[in-house]
């Protein structure tokens, strides 16, 4: 299984090794280079007018895209860079960078048909959106519309929408003509939701004060309702009545699983009379009312307590005492590092290694990366070496300050431990590190203006600023070997949300196919590109539940 095969690789010798090391443990007093670094971390500090990390990042490229990701339009920083001679990568490097590239998953986003184009609250000019929003809101509002566009889906009319933040997307499936309830955890964004809600409710009112599709009205719940007229009306909307009503509910909430099917409940009990009649929505008047859910870039445990949720319902089936069932779920997920312990490893073939399948912080963290997209154009570029630059610079003082005796931490037997503590593996932070904090951007314009502005932050006494002491060819070595090493862990990052991403996709396929043993609709789950990450949106797979039947290949 392709999971196996990911872990095979993350946990060999090489890719182990870099993964419970960060640039920062360089410093410590007990630190020795690993054996499986040999046999490049000479190469790593050789100088060169082509600095080696952007050799590693640019062969990544090549193998991942076919090509030498330069996106240049001629005269441009990247167009100027000289082509790369891949022979000289040492071999070890040239054989993790391929496992990588033949195990991750595609990222590239796959087609859909638009959806929003009828939704009044993305065509046109956006408000309150960056571009990158615009662009999940759209691609979300179409991969959603075109899932309820099946034959088995032609009666979900109701949509919960888990961690609305703003509303963006519940705003734009009210267009749809559903029925939308958009939750989220934080009073803040739901009040910044209503409030867009209004703005963008007068906004349309001020362009055509009779244009059908502005007209919103409010009843004495709260509830904001959207009249569409059937030619206005999107792929799934054709399938539904030939006129129908939206409506828009904001809740705040903490989502458990528990919580989250007593708030769908609730939701449905105070809004009877807004459900359409069974008859108009093809259903018997005993069944509980089809619900879709869905979740744009759900932190953490909130992914997985939305499909907790939606196995839970789907695998007990009607229990008399639930006024909903779960039809489709479409849900993309982020912060990995604020997954709980229970969240990976989930899938029979992960779980049966008899524990040994773990992910620490580190892993965590850096599943974040898209190193696909440091070299997308001169801007990314930029942005890459002033990164790089950060991580290398603040491991380089720490060094030095170890080197000085500047010890701001306890005694040696706890600092030499500190590395052993698995929590602490790979993330950076020791009991000999001291914090640094942020810094400006312009603090980073070279090593002597970081120093200044770093031990001022770490406030440092005067006398021991002159202690800082390191040889220009030194430092320089230290920079290319730091900035290798932090490419390389970022080049691991993609394999890791992979290994995520499928160990859920595995373990998702294991229940519903248990679900059918036991008599229950047949289900599928898929994984959908839906965003193109050249836009900024990083963690671009969603996740996709729909019945198996009547809804295509």
């Amino acid at each position: 299984m392709q999971t196996k095969e990911i872990w095979a690789c993350l946990s060999s010798s090489l890719a182990s090794s870099l993964l419970s090391l960060h640039p920062n443990d360089l410093a410590a007093s007990n630190f020795q280079t690993p054996a499986s670094w040999l046999p490049w971390w000479d190469w790593a500090g050789m100088p060169d007018d082509h600095p080696p990390w952007l050799t590693l990042l640019q062969y990544y490229n090549m193998r991942s895209n076919g090509q030498i990701e330069f996106r240049g339009q001629g005269g441009t920083v990247l167009d100027s860079l000289p082509l790369p001679d891949f022979d000289l990568i040492p071999k070890e490097l040239l054989r993790l960078i391929d496992a990588i590239c033949e195990l991750q998953l595609d990222r590239l986003p796959h087609s859909i048909a638009d959806a929003w184009e009828t939704c009044p609250s993305l065509s046109g000019r956006t408000h309150g959106m960056s571009p990158k929003k615009e662009h999940e809101s759209k691609r979300m509002v179409s991969c959603i519309s075109n899932t309820l566009g099946c034959d088995e889906l032609r009666d979900v009319r109701h949509v919960v929408d888990v961690g609305s933040g703003q509303g963006y997307l519940s705003r734009g499936l009210q267009d749809l003509g559903l029925h939308v309830l958009a939750l989220d955890f934080n009073e803040v964004q739901t009040t910044g939701a209503q409030r867009w809600q209004s703005k963008e409710e007068k906004r349309r009112n001020k362009r055509d004060p009779k244009d059908a599709i502005g007209q919103l009205r409010q009843d004495s719940d709260g509830i904001l309702h959207k009249d569409i007229q059937e030619a206005d009306l999107g792929h799934h909307d054709r399938n539904v009545a030939q006129s129908c009503q939206g409506s828009l509910t904001h809740w705040t909430t903490h989502i458990t699983p528990e919580t989250l099917n007593f708030t769908i409940n609730s939701w449905l009990e105070q809004s009877s009379h807004h459900i359409p009649s069974h008859s108009q929505l093809h259903i018997s008047a005993h069944d509980a009312v089809p619900v879709l859910l869905v979740a744009l870039h759900a932190c953490g445990s909130l992914t997985l307590n939305v499909v907790r949720t939606f196995l839970s319902k789907y695998i007990s089936g009607s229990d008399g005492q639930s006024n909903w069932t779960p039809r489709a779920l479409v849900i993309v997920g982020c912060c990995y590092n604020l997954m709980s312990a229970g969240d990976f490893p989930l899938s029979r073939a992960l779980r049966g290694e008899n524990g040994r399948v773990r992910l620490s912080l580190a892993h965590l963290q850096l599943a974040a990366q898209v190193p696909s997209q440091w070299l997308r154009d001169d801007k990314a570029y930029d942005d890459c070496q002033l990164a790089i630059k950060k991580v290398v610079y603040r491991a380089l003082l720490q060094i030095v300050l170890q080197r000085n005796r500047d010890q701001g931490f306890r005694n040696s037997s706890e600092v030499d431990g500190a590395l052993d503590d698995p929590g602490l593996q790979g993330i950076g932070e020791t009991i000999q590190n001291r914090r640094l904090g942020k810094l400006n951007n312009a603090a980073y314009r070279d090593w002597q203006t970081f120093v200044t502005h770093a031990l001022k932050k770490m406030d440092v006494k005067d006398d021991e600023l002159g202690q800082i002491q390191i040889s220009v060819d030194e430092r320089r070595g230290l920079e290319q070997r730091l900035s290798v090493l932090h490419v390389l862990r970022c080049l691991l990052g993609p394999l890791i949300e992979s290994l995520i991403i499928l160990d859920r996709y595995d373990w998702l396929r294991e229940s519903l196919a248990e679900a059918k043993a036991k008599g229950r609709a047949s289900m599928k789950a898929e994984l959908s590109n839906i965003f193109d990450q050249r836009t900024g949106s990083a963690r671009n797979i969603a996740i996709v539940i729909r019945p198996e039947q009547g809804c295509g290949s």
